[in-house]
């Protein structure tokens, strides 16, 4: 899946409460390029239902970084055939949690042992970015 970076400031009033919950946003983001597209690491559905997605645009990181789904466009709304996907069932329903690299879904903590430099969680993340045409920054 890849998306467009259009800005922040084009949708800031509709997704500000969302996105202050988590980050604080009053300008343009400095690691994105506005106009640029971006390969999506993984989604990721937040407790107020909205989806952010993991992109990896940051130079000297080992980890990407995640984002409101809100200030892009999708540009190729393809998943791969390898993602996988994970729901849980509220009150009788199925709802949408995360989709990305199985490693990613199936092990809550993956993002979080990424951070922490994780000698496996970087192998493997590292193979992911290959898979996906992409390399470290």
């Amino acid at each position: 899946m890849k998306i467009v970076y259009r800005s922040i400031k084009s949708s800031i009033s509709a997704v500000q409460a969302c996105i202050d919950k988590y980050i604080r946003l009053n300008e343009e983001i400095q690691e994105l390029s506005q106009g640029q597209v971006y390969e999506v690491i993984a989604i990721e559905r937040r407790d107020d239902g909205g989806l952010w997605y993991f992109v990896h645009a940051t130079s000297g990181r080992m980890f990407p970084s995640a984002y409101p789904a809100e200030i892009f466009d999708i540009s190729d709304g393809c998943l791969r055939d390898d993602w996988i996907f994970d729901v849980v069932i509220v009150d009788g329903i199925a709802v949408f949690r995360s989709a990305g690299f199985p490693e990613w879904v199936t092990d809550p903590n993956f993002f979080s042992k990424l951070i922490d430099q994780d000698e496996e969680c970087k192998k493997l993340y590292t193979l992911w970015l290959s898979a996906l045409g992409l390399e470290l920054r």
